[in-house]
């Protein structure tokens, strides 16, 4: 077979960012062969099968390990030992569930309460009923106490500053007027 010569050119750049000039490029082109190219590919190729291979194998030592281990076991213990798995299974999926319970009713609460339902995950990850409720209980005064200082801070006023407010008794002119249709 007649080797046949592939030339893979780049564009080259130079320090400017303008392309050097056709002599440059030939001079700094490489020329791969065919059969330059198929040993790079072949060594390539090989690699990836190479780690491929060892993953195959690895996953078999595994699986002949787990069997192993259950042929080792007599039959009272293969069986106990698929049971505590099964409840394993089973005890995981009753906390998964209790905790989308827990969530649920504590959502309905925080809205019962008028508080952001976004805050049931995170009183969720306290755990304990009577805990979640008493830090709901601290987070509603607190807010409340929050608005009420907040709407105090704007409702306070100062005394005007015309004096008017030093009125009383018999100069001030409104009680005049009651007097007069007494």
């Amino acid at each position: 077979m007649p080797e046949e010569s592939t030339n893979v050119e780049e564009p080259i750049v130079n320090a400017e960012g303008s392309q050097a000039s056709n002599e440059d490029k030939q001079e700094q082109s490489k020329t791969f062969t065919q059969s330059d190219l198929d040993r790079e590919v072949d060594r390539r190729l090989a690699k990836q099968q190479e780690k491929l291979e060892q993953q195959i194998q690895e996953a078999k030592e595994e699986g002949k390990s787990e069997g192993q281990k259950l042929a080792a076991m007599t039959e009272k213990e293969r069986k106990d030992a698929e049971l505590s798995q099964k409840e394993q299974e089973i005890a995981d999926r009753e906390a998964t569930l209790q905790k989308r319970e827990l969530t649920a009713s504590i959502s309905d609460e925080l809205a019962k309460q008028g508080l952001p339902t976004g805050l049931a995950n995170s009183l969720v990850e306290l755990g304990d009923a009577d805990v979640i409720h008493n830090t709901m209980e601290t987070i509603q005064s607190a807010i409340e106490q929050g608005i009420n200082e907040g709407v105090n801070e704007r409702l306070r006023t100062e005394a005007p500053k015309n004096g008017g407010s030093n009125v009383d008794g018999a100069d001030d002119p409104f009680v005049q007027v009651m007097n007069k249709y007494q």
